[in-house]
């Protein structure tokens, strides 16, 4: 679960790194996020940690690019 946490942050493996400047951005400016693989818990289903993941959290952030439209992950 997304305990203290405010923002997902939604985004294709591609952009693993533009995703993560993003959350730095995000979390230097005071609103922590959640996101994949950081917060991902060694061991568990990697499906249900995104979902309790999203339910956690109050914002849902997209980074929408070429590979975040064309994965079926982030379309689902």
């Amino acid at each position: 679960m997304a305990v203290g946490k405010t923002a997902f942050i939604s985004h294709a493996s591609e952009d693993a790194d533009r995703a993560m400047d993003v959350c730095m951005a995000l979390e230097q400016h005071g609103v922590p996020c959640w996101i994949a693989p950081r917060d991902v818990t060694p061991g568990n289903d990697y499906a249900s940690e995104i979902l309790d993941g999203i339910a956690g959290c109050r914002v849902f952030v997209l980074l929408l690019s070429r590979e975040a439209n064309d994965s079926g992950f982030v379309r689902r």
